[in-house]
């Protein structure tokens, strides 16, 4: 298995969808528009740091991809159609509203398309997050139970830590012990129960992964009635 850092996922994507948008854009209005390729493409990447559609991990959902992608277009078509009123280029609106609709239609199938094959190269062992948990309660068991289940995400999940041994094979020692275990075996994501650990002992662990590069995720308190 190879650990994969994801740090070309966002810039294919973007070099994707830009390579979507203007190949198009000429075939579509011919060769002789690279003046408003220049343009589009700056539209296109303004538009999206606001609109923060390359804003994803593997967790984001499914509903939160599709507001991203409908608010990206909503935007750019206004800036496009803005584009033609501002520079006084002739629109014929029916043939720019159907090249918006191919572009829009390829990229969200592109998106569609690349997200699956991350899914299914995740499943085969690539571009995975090894995870550990501190302080063992019923949401981190619920927390444990996805890693387990949904290998697509990509988290290898290599055990929690507790000052109660409960005797499971996934137990790797104690709270203090962590520090440790988190230098010599290569953990990428630390996720501590707020319900299990004092702010001190939390403070220190945000402090350690501020130190070290490590990604530190929060379990919440649990619910009580």
């Amino acid at each position: 298995m190879k650990k994969n850092r994801s740090i070309f996922i966002i810039p294919i994507s973007i070099i994707a969808h830009l390579i979507i948008i203007n190949s198009v854009f000429v075939v579509y209005n011919g060769v002789n528009s690279y003046k408003q390729v220049f343009f589009i493409t700056v539209f296109w990447l303004f538009i999206s740091y606001y609109t923060k559609v390359y804003d994803f991990n593997r967790f984001t959902k499914l509903p939160k991809l599709i507001r991203q992608l409908l608010f990206q277009y909503s935007i750019f078509t206004l800036a496009y159609i803005s584009y033609y009123a501002l520079f006084d280029v002739l629109l014929n609106a029916k043939c720019q509203m159907i090249y918006l609709g191919i572009i829009f239609t390829l990229i969200t199938l592109f998106r569609a398309i690349y997200f699956y094959t991350l899914r299914k190269y995740r499943l085969e062992g690539y571009n995975f997050r090894n995870v550990i948990v501190i302080g063992l309660n019923n949401n981190a068991n619920s927390l444990i139970r996805f890693f387990n289940k949904r290998k697509d995400f990509g988290c290898h999940y290599k055990g929690y830590f507790d000052n109660i041994d409960t005797q499971s094979p996934s137990y790797l020692g104690n709270v203090d012990s962590a520090f440790d275990y988190i230098k010599n075996n290569d953990i990428d994501e630390i996720y501590c129960s707020l319900s299990n650990l004092p702010l001190e002992k939390v403070t220190q662990f945000i402090e350690f992964c501020d130190d070290n590069l490590k990604t530190l995720k929060l379990i919440p308190k649990e619910k009580t009635l």
